[in-house]
């Protein structure tokens, strides 16, 4: 408080600094009418003669005061709730500029912002209220009242309380009064799962981070149970309206317990109305061994208290359109990051910005829906990789202006082969040459390839064929010395797209630069059956690898192949027989064809790949003749020897098996000469060779023969060695040239 004085124009400034202090000292006594401290800035007290200013007086009333600063209202609690002393709070006052002892204190009460005041009690000379609870938000202030004063009385500011929601009168529940499961699935595949909760601290728990979605009008069914064995008694609540209480009219499930088993109840939701908002609410939860379960609980009861969140929606009615989950990776695999893919929405025609999203996936075709987090506000959704093929679709719960849960359509996902990490291979650390002898005449025979892209290398379309339980030698070089380095084979014998290290089928630590060969076996311990087309991954390393993956910039290189693997011959299917039309042939192509065939297949002729084979009669030493072909029969020219032919099936379904028919042989005869064109001066027409022993050929005025070759008829002409024969021959005409 300042006070300012007015002084006659006569009087010294030393004078006026004295009466200063001494009018200071009068207004700061208990007789004084003034209720406030008085100092005098700027004017220290000094010892000076009162003399100076002579006779004069100064007159109270010269002397005028400043009213004190506003006083401001303060709480204890920034929010307060409907239980009586559950969370009560002390109002008081701040910035205090005048003597508290000489003043009266009206504290009074609004409904927040509508500035309606009414007292709250009397004038008290204490400052301070205490509140034990309130129904709704409250604005408060204080009016005080000075009693002897010559200052207006004063309004403190306004302390706004909001409401909240009150943790009941502390119970007790170690008896086994306690909420030990409580159980209830909603929409939005929302679920409370609150199981073996036991007894919480002062008997409540607030499991409000648990939240479920419940549609407007529609009774849903839960469980719930006890630790106790006693008559037990439970109550369901939710505020529907919002006002931080649970009403009477709000209590929408409640009833006995069946003792310290599940005990089902329906939850019935009202349709919504001007007191069931839609939206977000708090439920309560109460048993208590008394049939009349209180929202606020009650000093010296049994039982216990759980709080949970519901969010209240609307069924769709059709309004929005359903969108269309897409994504730009059609596939994607299991090593995370290597194949990312994003998933989002088209086809929306609701304001994306308000509305929650969920998505969620299922193994493709299953419809067992899971979770892929919690749902969010992006629309979009990345994913780093899948292990098997998924469907994916999305739950849009639209906030505005009713909630409304609609479902995208589905998008599947295929599961594909990862390349490894990207690695770095070198003159030492590549897989520079891979030669591995398969069966049915298939080979993979990588030589000289260099250092790969990233040091990945997908598969060629050819396929090596490998039968269970042989042993293979495979070569392989790094291009360098390999020692320190680990080559390591995969077969994906499930076909699930993933190496799982229990398909491993080799793993061999390296050294020098000519590494000895690798035995490869394919054990039927681990094929279980699984015969037929996979993948291989073929994977060099400076360290054994935990996963097919590879390791991101280490060092090495990976190459990946196709391979089938198929059963030896049980005798199930009958062996085929090779047959042919042709018994003989000979060497000149084409002029003696012949055609390979089976009989006697007990199996679908589609299914299977057939590989031909020839040998010399008797030799039993079998040359591949072409490749595999999905063909049965094959086409041959001829032959320069007598051969023996067999035909290699691998049947492919059910199991796939490699059955070798029974053989055929072509024997090897005299061919005739390719067609020729004779006329009258370029044929045979008399051919004339004596012989010995009354042998000879006496073919005369034989004229053009068809596609000018004539057979021998059957006499035979006998010639001695060494010695000299005169043949007549003459071509019909002028044979000049």
């Amino acid at each position: 408080m300042s006070v300012s004085v007015k002084y006659p124009s006569h009087c010294p400034v030393d004078c006026q600094k004295k009466y200063n202090n001494n009018i200071a000292r009068r207004l700061n006594t208990t007789n004084t009418k003034f209720n406030f401290p008085v100092t005098f800035t700027g004017y220290p007290p000094m010892n000076l003669d009162m003399s100076l200013c002579g006779t004069q007086r100064i007159r109270q009333d010269t002397i005028t005061t400043a009213q004190p600063g506003t006083p401001v209202a303060v709480s204890s609690q920034p929010a307060m709730c409907s239980c009586q002393g559950q969370l009560p709070s002390t109002l008081t006052l701040n910035n205090v500029q005048f003597d508290p002892t000489t003043a009266m204190y009206q504290w009074q009460s609004s409904t927040a912002g509508q500035n309606n005041w009414i007292n709250i009690g009397t004038p008290s000379k204490t400052s301070s209220l205490i509140l034990n609870a309130q129904n709704y938000p409250t604005d408060y202030r204080c009016q005080i009242l000075f009693q002897n004063s010559v200052s207006a009385n004063l309004i403190s500011t306004i302390i706004t309380i909001k409401n909240t929601y009150c943790p009941p009168i502390p119970t007790n529940c170690a008896s086994g009064n306690n909420i030990n499961h409580f159980i209830l699935s909603g929409e939005f595949t929302s679920q409370i799962n609150d199981a073996n909760t036991n007894c919480a601290s002062n008997a409540y728990n607030d499991e409000t981070k648990q939240t479920i979605i419940l549609y407007a009008s529609q009774t849903y069914q839960g469980q719930i149970s006890t630790q106790s064995t006693n008559n037990m008694y439970y109550a369901i609540w939710i505020d529907l309206n919002n006002n931080y209480i649970f009403e009477d009219s709000e209590k929408l499930a409640g009833g006995k317990l069946d003792g310290s088993t599940l005990t089902n109840f329906n939850l019935i939701i009202p349709s919504a109305s001007a007191s069931v908002i839609l939206g977000t609410h708090r439920m309560r939860v109460t048993v208590v061994p008394e049939n009349t379960p209180a929202a606020c609980g009650g000093t010296g009861v049994n039982g216990e208290t759980h709080d949970y969140t519901v969010n209240l929606v609307a069924k769709w009615t059709g309004t929005p359109t359903q969108p269309t989950a897409i994504t730009q990776q059609p596939s994607t695999c299991s090593c995370s990051g290597q194949l990312p893919f994003t998933l989002s929405l088209s086809n929306t025609n609701f304001d994306p910005t308000n509305a929650m999203y969920l998505w969620q996936s299922s193994p493709t075709g299953t419809n067992t829906w899971s979770n892929l987090g919690a749902p969010v506000s992006s629309s979009t959704y990345q994913g780093a990789g899948q292990d098997s093929p998924s469907d994916y679709q999305c739950l849009i719960l639209i906030q505005n202006p009713t909630p409304t849960i609609i479902t995208s359509m589905i998008v599947t996902i295929s599961n594909s082969y990862c390349p490894t990490f990207a690695m770095n291979c070198n003159q030492n650390n590549k897989i520079d040459n891979f030669i591995l002898p398969g069966d049915f005449g298939t080979i993979i025979n990588d030589q000289a390839t260099g250092c790969s892209t990233n040091g990945y290398k997908a598969p060629n379309p050819s396929t090596l064929v490998l039968i269970v339980d042989k042993n293979y030698a495979a070569q392989v070089s790094t291009g360098g010395d390999s020692t320190g380095m680990f080559i390591t084979i995969w077969i994906d014998l499930n076909n699930n797209f993933v190496f799982d290290n229990s398909e491993i089928i080799s793993s061999t630590s390296l050294s020098g630069v000519s590494p000895g060969p690798i035995t490869v076996i394919v054990p039927s311990s681990i094929v279980s059956g699984q015969f037929g087309q996979h993948r291989m991954r073929v994977m060099l390393t400076t360290i054994n690898p935990a996963t097919s993956c590879g390791q991101l910039n280490g060092i090495g290189e990976t190459q990946d192949y196709n391979v089938q693997i198929v059963n030896t011959w049980t005798g199930t299917p009958a062996q085929p027989t090779a047959i042919t039309q042709q018994s003989s042939t000979c060497s000149c192509r084409n002029q003696l064809p012949f055609i390979l065939t089976l009989s006697n297949t007990n199996f679908d002729p589609t299914n299977a790949m057939y590989l031909w084979q020839s040998s010399p009669t008797g030799a039993n030493t079998w040359s591949n003749l072409g490749t595999p072909s999905g063909l049965s029969t094959y086409e041959g020219a001829g032959q320069d020897s007598p051969s023996d032919y067999q035909c290699l099936i691998l049947i492919q379904n059910p199991t796939p098996t490699i059955i070798t028919s029974a053989i055929v042989t072509i024997s090897n005869s005299y061919c005739p000469t390719f067609a020729m064109n004779c006329n009258q001066n370029n044929k045979i027409d008399n051919f004339i060779l004596p012989g010995d022993f009354g042998s000879i050929i006496n073919d005369q005025a034989t004229g053009c023969s068809t596609n000018g070759y004539k057979a021998p008829n059957p006499s035979t002409l006998v010639l001695i060695v060494d010695k000299n024969y005169a043949a007549q021959v003459s071509t019909g005409g002028d044979s000049t040239g």
